[in-house]
């Protein structure tokens, strides 16, 4: 679905990069993380265009990989707290 769109690629490797560059730079062990969650939020972007009409997908992808950090984040301290 991407590969026609080099343009929509580098733009969405560019919002990732910069929602992650400093956190990997401070935690580099923490790298697997927010590729697991860009990810699951590009798959998500994706299907969510195909299911209704987004006009700014790159924001789109941002919401979405905030949310999955946020839930991530929550699910972590909820295993630790007990």
């Amino acid at each position: 679905m991407l590969g026609a769109d080099q343009q929509l690629v580098s733009r969405l490797y560019g919002v990732y990069r910069s929602l992650t560059y400093r956190s990997i730079q401070l935690l580099p062990l923490e790298q697997k993380f927010y590729e697991d969650v860009g990810y699951q939020a590009l798959t998500i972007a994706l299907r969510a265009t195909q299911k209704k009409k987004i006009y700014n997908i790159a924001g789109y992808f941002v919401g979405v990989f905030e949310e999955l950090c946020k839930q991530k984040l929550f699910e972590f301290f909820q295993e630790h707290e007990e």
